[in-house]
């Protein structure tokens, strides 16, 4: 009816849920659109998440308070990204190279990264790197949205999907340490060395497909042997960062109040992760199985200018150079729901356990 009258409409007054818009003179009564569902969401997760940078920024203050020209020295920097919680991560199925979609619960935490990302100032957002999954793809989605950074190039390399869990993929955590034992699973889940036993024709049948055509797939992987696929990535990204570091002291110099630190952020899972920071941080090997990577809270590094990580007081052990933008409280929380995914106190009072709680500390002991 507007086009037709080829006028436009003004709203001259409003009703609850109503509008009185004037058309050519004449007065209607009509339905204002509700507001979208997902903007109202949005506007909640932004300030939920300026709350927890907010909260972030004190817990980190003091701490930083004694490196007054840390910001001088930053060239650039990366932040590692898990994926948003999975429907297999909530089923308690061990996922692989399965595709399998985010679950409401990671599409907000997705979301809320991207929040994070943006109450921290990130200007300079350089490119995202992607797993070839979906649920690490949704995840940048998401968060460049959130960002309002949606031209942002988003790169996919099969190097960033998670660790091959090999015959683990499909089962559960119960199955599995029922038929193995928990030590056993636990070796195979946080040491550094072992591995399961190639997967299952069906698990390989329904994850490969021709966008791994040029890709040696293989059938199972301890943790060092994904730390040695994903090292070629490892430089990629560091040659990233020093071109875009280049490209950012064209416009003010390295050390200026003016420069803009160029970010990369790299969204995948929780183990390839786990190798990449043995990769990055200099960690004994009773330490790697200790770390607890959670779900879609931002792990960032900030590089030297020979890309390097710098050290910091931000992080927290085992940790020494990178550190996590977010609430100290939910970082733990989720952290402790990870680490519950590898443990069973029941059955460790009578079968053992790889990890030995130490009276009076934070994390446990590694002990197999």
């Amino acid at each position: 009816a507007f086009s037709e009258q080829g006028e436009n409409p003004a709203v001259i007054g409003s009703k609850a849920k109503k509008a009185i818009v004037d058309i050519g003179g004449e007065t209607y009564n009509v339905l204002e659109r509700p507001p979208s569902y997902f903007l109202l969401e949005s506007e909640r997760i932004a300030s939920e998440a300026k709350a927890e940078y907010n909260t972030f920024r004190q817990h980190s203050a003091a701490s930083m308070r004694d490196l007054p020209g840390r910001k001088h020295e930053v060239a650039a920097s990366i932040v590692f990204l898990r994926h948003g919680y999975s429907v297999w991560n909530d089923a308690g199925l061990y996922t692989g190279w399965a595709d399998v979609e985010l679950t409401n619960r990671g599409r907000e935490e997705a979301r809320r990264a991207g929040q994070l990302l943006r109450a921290a100032g990130t200007k300079r957002l350089e490119v995202v790197y992607t797993s070839v999954l979906k649920r690490s793809i949704k995840t940048a989605w998401l968060m460049l949205d959130e960002m309002e950074l949606q031209w942002v190039p988003v790169r996919h390399s099969w190097r960033l999907n998670e660790r091959h869990y090999g015959e683990l993929q499909g089962l559960t955590k119960e199955a599995c340490v029922e038929r193995f034992g928990l030590k056993q699973v636990q070796r195979w889940l946080r040491g550094l060395h072992d591995k399961p036993s190639s997967w299952s024709d069906r698990e390989k049948a329904s994850s490969v497909d021709r966008r791994y055509r040029e890709v040696d797939v293989p059938e199972s992987e301890s943790l060092h042997e994904c730390k040695q696929r994903v090292l070629p990535l490892i430089e990629e990204l560091r040659e990233e960062a020093r071109a875009a570091a280049a490209r950012a002291a064209e416009v003010a110099p390295l050390g200026s109040n003016e420069y803009e630190t160029p970010v990369i952020v790299v969204i995948a899972s929780e183990h390839v992760i786990r190798a990449i920071v043995w990769a990055f941080e200099p960690l004994d090997e009773e330490s790697v199985p200790l770390l607890d990577i959670p779900f879609s809270i931002p792990l960032v590094y900030q590089l030297d200018a020979q890309m390097q990580p710098l050290e910091t007081p931000r992080a927290d052990a085992p940790l020494s150079r990178g550190w996590y933008m977010g609430d100290p409280e939910r970082v733990k929380a989720v952290q402790k729901e990870v680490h519950a995914t590898v443990t069973d106190p029941e059955r460790a009072s009578s079968e053992g356990s790889c990890f030995l709680p130490e009276p009076g500390a934070d994390m446990d002991k590694w002990v197999c």
